[in-house]
């Protein structure tokens, strides 16, 4: 059970989350189902609706293979509007909500388990909250909320990974797999933690080659009943040329934007690890100094920091013409794992030096992440444009980068039931 200790910080993490939450709700821009399709360019939502619309069937004619292959949510928001009697449009938004609510819970928990203090813990749900892609344009467009969904099911696997919880890991790669096919790669970078990691060993003993296994194995066998079922209305499959770098015929100049669509997202994110780390190779104990203080930790940060990267890499590889300038968007939803790799090590940082983040840093890094929410497209004050919204992203980077690398805080009390160690014997599968 979880401790007292454990469940007063989970609640003010959680009433920090909705106080961001506010915040991002507050400062977004509003539009109605058409304005969002016509105006914003949301044009795959309308096949997302026309698949939710024929809840509980299935689709009579022909979309976009990559559409229909993520019906299973589609039907879920359709088939629940029927259920409730409220119409798809409104039951797009209440999903999306209830989604995005579920996220931060999981996330806030994870934090509880792997024990950074309270303000570092709140600077990393800041990062993703906070970030101009990771919720804002689900706000203006709910139809997309395959999209979250596939979050939600990335945080609850990576919960697994990070307690050795089979149930969280695989519970997790499943639903994000139902929810867009982003999730087979990451399944892989699972398989792979889970046959390495001596942990997992300790865990599940002679049955840890099996489920290795089944990691990539169930989610590969749910895409393909996926694939069965939604091949009746599934246009013809791109060609490999169509979708990836090797059929790219742009100047050098479109590629390198291409890639800084893909990169600009994390700035963030990659500026904190790398103040974290930067601090804690000259720490000993801490994961930058090549030795840790609690085992399993560097291996679990180094998890999930596959993992991220096996969905970053994908909207990367992807042509440029096909992205269609969506690499922002797809990039993000590979965030939350390198934030929670940010609090493993900044949880391990913080013990090795018997000092927390302090305070004041935690609460200028927060105060800058709101800053470098808005945007240019979904808030309703911010940037002119994207340059000045790219701008204004890598001076927060630069400013978090500074400010973390050169932090101090008072030594906090020891908090051994919130280590890993200790979540060790608490994890609830």
């Amino acid at each position: 059970m979880p401790t007292r200790n454990a469940t007063s910080r989970l609640g003010w993490l959680l009433v920090a989350s909705l106080g961001m939450l506010v915040f991002v709700g507050i400062t977004n821009k509003w539009v109605s189902w058409h304005a969002a399709v016509t105006t914003y360019r949301s044009s795959d939502d309308v096949n997302y609706r026309l698949m939710a619309q024929a809840a509980p069937g299935l689709l009579h004619h022909k979309i976009p293979e990559w559409h229909a292959e993520r019906f299973a949510v589609a039907w879920v928001v359709g088939e629940s509007a029927k259920i409730l009697s409220y119409s798809v449009v409104t039951s797009f938004r209440v999903w999306t909500i209830v989604v995005i609510l579920a996220t931060c819970f999981v996330l806030a928990e994870i934090f509880v388990r792997i024990g950074p203090s309270l303000q570092g813990a709140i600077l990393c749900l800041a990062v993703f909250i906070l970030n101009a892609y990771s919720l804002r344009p689900y706000l203006i467009a709910p139809g997309s909320v395959d999209d979250i969904a596939l979050v939600l099911g990335i945080t609850i696997a990576v919960r697994g990974l990070v307690l050795r919880s089979p149930a969280s890991l695989l519970g997790g790669l499943l639903l994000a797999t139902a929810s867009r096919q982003t999730a087979l790669p990451p399944a892989a970078v699972g398989a792979l933690a889970v046959a390495l990691d001596p942990a997992w060993g300790q865990r599940l003993g002679r049955w840890r080659g099996p489920f290795a296994m089944a990691t990539i194995v169930l989610p590969l066998a749910l895409y393909g009943v996926i694939r069965i079922v939604s091949h009746p209305f599934a246009g013809p499959p791109p060609s490999l040329d169509a979708m990836t770098l090797l059929g790219a015929s742009l100047s050098l100049g479109s590629l390198v934007q291409h890639f800084a669509r893909c990169t600009n997202v994390l700035l963030s994110v990659l500026a904190l690890l790398l103040a974290v780390w930067w601090v804690g190779r000259r720490t000993p104990g801490a994961i930058g100094s090549g030795q840790t203080l609690t085992p399993g930790v560097r291996a679990t940060t180094y998890a999930c920091l596959g993992f991220g990267l096996a969905i970053i890499a994908q909207p990367a590889l992807m042509n440029p013409v096909w992205a269609t300038y969506n690499e922002n968007r797809l990039s993000v939803m590979g965030l939350i794992p390198l934030v929670v790799a940010l609090g493993l090590m900044l949880g391990e940082l913080e013990r090795a030096r018997a000092q927390a983040l302090s305070a004041r840093t935690a609460a200028a890094g927060v105060g800058l992440l709101a800053l470098a929410s808005f945007h240019h497209i979904y808030t309703v004050i911010g940037t002119a444009d994207k340059a000045q919204t790219l701008v204004l992203e890598v001076i927060v980077a630069v400013a978090l980068l500074f400010i973390v690398a050169r932090s101090s805080g008072p030594v906090p009390d020891p908090l051994p039931s919130l280590s890993p160690a200790a979540a060790e014997t608490t994890r609830s599968t």
